[in-house]
């Protein structure tokens, strides 16, 4: 069977790759979150 990823994009997305764990002092604007809520709902 062939892979459609190379070894390197396998390796980004299920080995090394992690979640940023933490909050950030950057304010949200108001047109972020109701997009957000119109992706969601």
């Amino acid at each position: 069977m062939k892979t459609a990823l190379s070894p390197e994009a396998l390796d980004q997305m299920f080995r090394t790759a992690r979640t940023p764990n933490g909050w950030t002092d950057k304010p949200v604007g108001d047109d972020l979150v109701y997009q957000l809520y119109d992706l969601f709902k």
